[in-house]
């Protein structure tokens, strides 16, 4: 696992933080947003909270230092629910197909995989 300083953390959290009423997933390793097309899926170590003010700095940079392989291909994402406006934040990847991400997102038990090109949500489980 690539070591970060604090301010790395700093930086992702506020980043990540300012957007999340909107969802957006944030390079762990780049601090780039995600690309705007193609499809997101969350790939492990879901943290959920009742509403985005819940939401506890401590625990991302916890949940990051735990999860984060190195990979560049990882992002850290935050999203709000449409349905239950609970506030999701995970481990995220990136691909460019729509059938590989929904495929991915079932295999993994996702609520939902998100469409970057159209900016929302696409439920794959109720």
């Amino acid at each position: 696992m690539r070591t970060f300083k604090q301010d790395h953390f700093t930086r992702l959290f506020n980043n990540l933080y300012s957007l999340a009423h909107v969802g957006t997933s944030i390079n762990i390793n780049s601090l780039r947003y995600a690309p705007k097309v193609g499809y997101m899926v969350s790939i492990k170590g879901v943290k959920v909270y009742e509403h985005i003010q819940d939401v506890i700095t401590g625990e991302v940079i916890s949940l990051v230092k735990e999860l984060h392989d190195g990979s560049n291909k990882n992002y850290l994402g935050i999203w709000t629910d449409s349905v239950t406006g609970k506030c999701y934040i995970d481990i995220s990847q990136w691909f460019d197909n729509k059938d590989k991400a929904i495929a991915k997102g079932i295999e993994l038990n996702e609520i939902a995989i998100f469409d970057l090109s159209n900016c929302e949500e696409i439920r794959i489980k109720d």
